[in-house]
């Protein structure tokens, strides 16, 4: 929902925020950014603390809801932290994320809900991306992952 030219409405919480400031912060106030916990698939939280970040090289797509207008899927990613036992090392401490919808009639790939700590919506490009690819064969696969290298 737009206000004006150049504000929009926080996802979250619902106020005011800048354009800039929500296509920084994937549709979030900086409050409700510092606020947000990861989810994982057991619905066990860990809050993103300094010093963490979230895996953009290997990313989980699972379909969980699809109509005949539209498929939606969860793209999934591992939040790394310090290892507590090597310093030079990290860790997967919990996941983040987000859902996105895919068209059924054009292919268009909507951001549904943002992933935590995906300001720069890599994760999401990469899911929606490779969602795309299915869709061309005209396929929604119950469950796929986006893997680099």
């Amino acid at each position: 929902m737009k206000l004006n030219p150049n504000l929009t409405i926080c996802i979250e919480c619902g106020v005011s925020i800048k354009d800039t400031t929500a296509k920084g912060y994937a549709g979030l106030c900086e409050s409700c950014l510092n606020e947000r916990t990861v989810r994982t698939w057991s619905e066990s939280s860990v809050v993103i603390s300094q010093g963490c970040s979230i895996d953009w090289q290997c990313i989980l797509i699972k379909k969980y809801a699809e109509t005949s207008d539209y498929a939606k899927y969860r793209f999934v990613a591992n939040v790394l932290g310090p290892d507590p036992e090597r310093r030079d090392r990290s860790s997967i401490i919990g996941q983040a994320e987000g859902i996105l919808c895919i068209i059924n009639i054009t292919g268009e790939v909507l951001l549904d809900k943002a992933m935590l700590g995906d300001t720069d919506c890599r994760r999401f490009d990469r899911a929606a991306h490779k969602i795309k690819q299915y869709w061309n064969q005209n396929e929604y696969p119950e469950e796929t992952m986006f893997a680099c290298g």
